[in-house]
């Protein structure tokens, strides 16, 4: 028997599981590796709006600005990093600049 052939010392990380469901060559001591799988999504078409109005304040360096967004304006159900994106988001809200 050689190295790479002795059997290792250790808890047996496939107790339990079929053998055919264990990839191959894989070793009852050593915990293998999943493999990934590839998956394939419909392509991204999503819309966002924004818009801002700034309200002058006496002088010219005084301002109030409002704003608001929406992203995936028309609630489309796509995916990042294979997750499911929230649907329609929002916010606003305004700053003052002095």
């Amino acid at each position: 028997m050689n190295e790479s052939q002795a059997p290792l010392d250790g808890p047996d990380f496939t107790k339990g599981i079929p053998a055919a469901d264990l990839a191959e060559g894989a070793s009852p001591r050593q915990p293998t590796t999943f493999t990934s799988r590839g998956f394939r999504f419909k392509g991204l078409a999503k819309a966002d709006l924004g818009a801002s109005y700034s309200l002058p304040l006496g002088d010219d360096r005084k301002q109030l600005r409002f704003f608001g967004y929406v992203d995936n304006l028309f609630d489309r159900e796509y995916f990042e990093s294979g997750f499911r994106t929230p649907g329609r988001t929002g916010r606003a809200g305004a700053t003052f600049v002095f």
